[in-house]
């Protein structure tokens, strides 16, 4: 077989257009599947994790309304939270920051307005990665609810 290259379309929220993004392309591995790095497509076209990677992504929802330090991902004693893609929305007006435990910031404070996001998609390389037995938290400044989705993997 070959590989196969596939178009993405993304479409404007201010003019409503859609545009031609980037080209994704998925490595024939010749047993009917294919791989972009650590996720591949079956001819199925179900999504699973490629045989390159011996690590499966953990997917996780991010719901909470409190202000402070929320835990998303709950410290393991001798591993570390790799984080690969997360987003998340906000319903009011915070300042969020992403951190390592109750002690270290990954990100500085970010404010957000009511109705605003943040993404960082799939990458193979981590977006964020905590030290060892210790949380991955988001701080926000405010009781608003905030919801979204985290993808990460737990490793010594």
């Amino acid at each position: 077989m070959a590989d196969k290259t596939y178009r993405t379309r993304t479409t404007s929220t201010s003019t409503g257009f859609a545009t031609d993004g980037a080209d994704l392309v998925y490595k024939d591995l010749g047993d009917g599947t294919y791989a972009p790095g650590m996720v591949q497509l079956t001819a199925t076209g179900t999504v699973a994790n490629s045989p390159q990677s011996t690590k499966t992504l953990t997917a996780a929802a991010i719901s909470f309304s409190s202000s402070g330090d929320n835990t998303i991902v709950s410290a393991t004693a001798s591993q570390t939270t790799r984080v690969h893609r997360i987003w998340f929305t906000v319903a009011s007006a915070t300042t969020i920051t992403i951190k390592n435990g109750a002690g270290t910031s990954l990100t500085g404070a970010m404010t957000f307005f009511a109705g605003g996001s943040f993404v960082l998609d799939y990458s193979t390389e981590p977006h964020f990665v905590t030290s060892s037995n210790t949380a991955f938290i988001i701080n926000s400044s405010a009781a608003v609810q905030v919801s979204g989705q985290i993808e990460y993997v737990k490793s010594a």
